[in-house]
């Protein structure tokens, strides 16, 4: 599994999905795809069983689209388009190379947003396995 995004794969996902360039910039799109990369050993705990691990959940959890959309300044249907359509890129990629700046990043985020969803046990200060 690469930590590195396929420049051609998201291009493709853009084209499939015209309306995620409407709300979301190349730095936002980014930070979605960091923020699954960070949540997938959670929300893979919300896999139905039997399900393949390679593949994202069909629907984001509520509290876990809620934090998205508060992170990211999004509406609801807007938030779900954009699982839709990025979720299988951030899905297939390892965890992020270097946890502590990866940390330090989205920190605020989860301070800001997750504890009163809920997700503040997520909070980026530990490390992957």
């Amino acid at each position: 599994m690469s930590s590195k995004i396929n420049l051609s794969t998201l291009i493709a996902a853009f084209a499939a999905h015209p309306e995620v360039q409407r709300h979301l910039d190349i730095d936002g799109c980014f930070k979605f795809i960091e923020l699954i990369q960070f949540l997938k050993p959670t929300l893979s705990l919300h896999q139905a069983p039997g399900t393949s691990e390679h593949l994202p959940l069909e629907h984001l959890p509520p509290s876990f689209l809620d934090f998205i959309k508060k992170c990211l300044s999004l509406e609801h249907n807007t938030a779900k388009i954009i699982w839709e359509a990025i979720a299988p890129i951030a899905w297939s990629l390892g965890a992020p190379e270097d946890i502590q700046a990866f940390g330090r990043r989205y920190l605020q985020f989860f301070l800001d947003n997750g504890r009163a969803l809920g997700l503040g046990e997520l909070l980026p200060i530990r490390c992957y396995h």
